[in-house]
């Protein structure tokens, strides 16, 4: 929230984009577990069903980097579109 506060200057442009960012990070790590446990009860024993969990553990969590990197990059430029130099919001909804 602080880089977005640094970025954007305005609490309800943060507090939206915030929010907006966190449930897609909530979806995500909630697909990842039903995905998860969905394959992992078809898997016949214990070691696989392991290896399984940590492999999709691992997908989840460079997504999940990757994701934050893209949002990293993106915010800024969303900043150059809809923000002004003088703190004034060209887009409102």
């Amino acid at each position: 929230k602080f880089y977005l506060e640094e970025i954007f200057h305005n609490e309800n442009i943060v507090n939206a984009v915030n929010r907006f960012l966190y449930t897609g990070y909530c979806l995500m790590n909630i697909g990842g577990a039903f995905n998860c446990l969905y394959k992992a009860a078809q898997l016949p024993n214990y070691k696989s069903c392991i290896e399984y969990i940590a492999e999709n553990t691992g997908e989840l969590l460079l997504l999940l980097g990757l994701m934050h990197a893209f949002n990293l990059i993106a915010i800024p430029i969303a900043k150059k579109i809809f923000v002004h130099d003088d703190r004034t919001t060209i887009y409102k909804p």
